[in-house]
């Protein structure tokens, strides 16, 4: 059977205790990946520019819990799935989407991270500046002024929370740019020089984001 099993970029699209399953599907309702991660699979395939089908396969009538091994051998019509031969195109479809699939994760993991690591570290202070700001605004009439300088200082202290923006929002318009009909490598090429061409001024970006998405999807 063919199967993307090998690839770097592959999962299952099954976790253990998850029960809803969606499915990119093409122009012939064939299955071509499947996810329970619903976030990560509508914005797969929102970023595909709606190209493919978006099914939550797990509402049809026939349904059993299907893996990515398994789903290239499955299509579905008239609320039921019914079974299709695989075909090396679709394989290779399938990679492909896994690919831009791994990379969403990836940014989004990563800054969800940093964010709470930010969070975590910054939450002293803040709740310091808070607690201050109460306190004087019982003492003072102009509370108005006070209350805007302890807002912009906390909005200082936050500024990490605009930087994982202008990340996602770079790494994501990259990907809205993608070529999903050109190969792998070549798709892969051009999402890395067009990620190494792109400059923001956040150094987490450039110091952390990007040298890890060239370390993991390079072209193979």
């Amino acid at each position: 059977m063919l199967s993307n099993i090998t690839s770097p970029y592959y999962f299952s699209g099954l976790e253990p205790g998850v029960v809803e399953q969606w499915a990119l599907v093409d122009s012939n309702n064939s299955l071509l990946l499947v996810d329970q991660d619903f976030k990560l699979i509508k914005f797969l395939h929102m970023l595909m520019k709606q190209a493919y089908g978006l099914v939550q396969i797990s509402k049809l009538k026939n349904y059993n819990p299907a893996d990515n091994t398994q789903c290239l051998m499955l299509r579905f019509q008239n609320d039921r799935i019914a079974i299709q031969k695989n075909t090396e195109y679709k394989l290779k479809t399938q990679e492909k989407l896994m690919y831009v699939r791994s990379i969403i994760k990836f940014v989004l993991s990563e800054t969800d991270f940093y964010l709470a690591q930010n969070k975590e570290a910054s939450a002293p202070i803040i709740q310091n500046l808070e607690v201050e700001e109460e306190f004087y605004g019982l003492l003072f009439q102009d509370y108005n002024i006070l209350s805007e300088i302890y807002k912009s200082e906390i909005q200082k202290i936050e500024h990490y929370k605009k930087d994982v923006f202008y990340v996602r929002a770079s790494i994501f318009g990259l990907l809205e740019s993608i070529d999903i009909k050109l190969g792998l490598t070549e798709l892969a090429d051009n999402f890395i020089s067009n990620l190494n061409s792109h400059i923001i001024a956040v150094n987490y970006f450039e110091n952390y984001i990007k040298p890890k998405l060239n370390e993991l999807y390079r072209p193979i």
